[in-house]
């Protein structure tokens, strides 16, 4: 594991431990579906997590 992987994976775990029980399911499907195809999960997984933390702290979702 690179040092960028072992970042990512350290942000992914920070965002993912701040999303409610539903939101961690829809991440942890999403994560599963993505991670065999040749899209990054890790990258796709992060990026659903900051849309859904900064939905959170405007009020949304």
């Amino acid at each position: 594991m690179t040092e960028l992987e072992k970042i990512k994976r350290k942000l992914m775990i920070s965002l993912y431990n701040q999303l409610s029980v539903d939101q961690k399911a829809l991440f942890n499907r999403i994560y599963n579906d993505v991670k065999d195809v040749e899209i990054d999960a890790l990258d796709t997984a992060i990026r659903l997590c900051e849309t859904t933390v900064k939905k959170n702290n405007e009020g949304g979702m």
